[in-house]
């Protein structure tokens, strides 16, 4: 693309568009449409070869293609998730890989022992996690991603609740998580565990009987 140095009504001086000067009488330079045409083109070729849908309020978007674009040729895009969303697969792309976890189970609660029982939560379990898993994909595919949310804790009378799966594609067509399982509450029943506060040691006959603490 250049100026429209071959329309001599475009009104260019020293080869650049000029402004209207009212106080010289000069007159400004005019764009002619197939110039504004074909400017517009070239920007939306652009924009639409990244994967992006051209937007007229959005006027960061060819900064956004010309890194998507770089990025994928060199092999260098990421994109993490924190919560729901998709992911348009970039021009040219045809593997990617994922790296990701699985929500964590919830926790037990611990409601309080007595004196002669004791109980405590456990933790919950922890949400399946991959590194670097390999698939292959489709240029311009929609991806969905679903990520696993945390499973909520236990509190009195209320059962912990299990880690959410994390799904990529749809219905996890790609890769499924699974979220880790909820903990459960433990109580040592009366006695379990409790060691005699004192015991008695008898030897053979003629000795001495000798107590002894434990």
């Amino acid at each position: 693309m250049d100026y429209p140095k071959s329309v001599p009504s475009a009104g260019l001086v020293n080869g650049k568009f000029v402004d209207e000067n009212p106080i010289t009488g000069t007159a400004g330079s005019l764009i002619p449409a197939s110039w504004g045409n074909g400017v517009t083109s070239e920007v939306l070729e652009v924009i639409t070869a990244a994967g992006l849908t051209p937007s007229e309020s959005d006027l960061t978007q060819l900064l956004g293609a010309i890194r998507n674009i770089s990025r994928s040729s060199a092999g260098l895009g990421i994109q993490r998730f924190t919560a729901n969303g998709s992911f348009t697969v970039p021009v040219g792309v045809t593997k990617i890989w994922l790296s990701g976890c699985a929500g964590g189970g919830g926790g037990g609660a611990c409601p309080g022992g007595t004196s002669a029982i004791a109980s405590g939560g456990g933790g919950g379990g922890a949400g399946q996690p991959v590194i670097k898993l390999q698939v292959t994909v489709t240029p311009g595919q929609v991806v969905p991603i679903v990520i696993g949310a945390a499973g909520n804790g236990a509190s009195a009378g209320v059962a912990a609740t299990a880690g959410g799966n994390t799904l990529v594609g749809p219905s996890g067509a790609l890769l499924v998580l699974s979220g880790g399982s909820r903990a459960f509450q433990v109580s040592t029943p009366p006695g379990l565990f409790r060691a005699p506060r004192e015991g008695r040691v008898f030897l053979p006959a003629g000795m001495r009987q000798t107590p002894s603490s434990t």
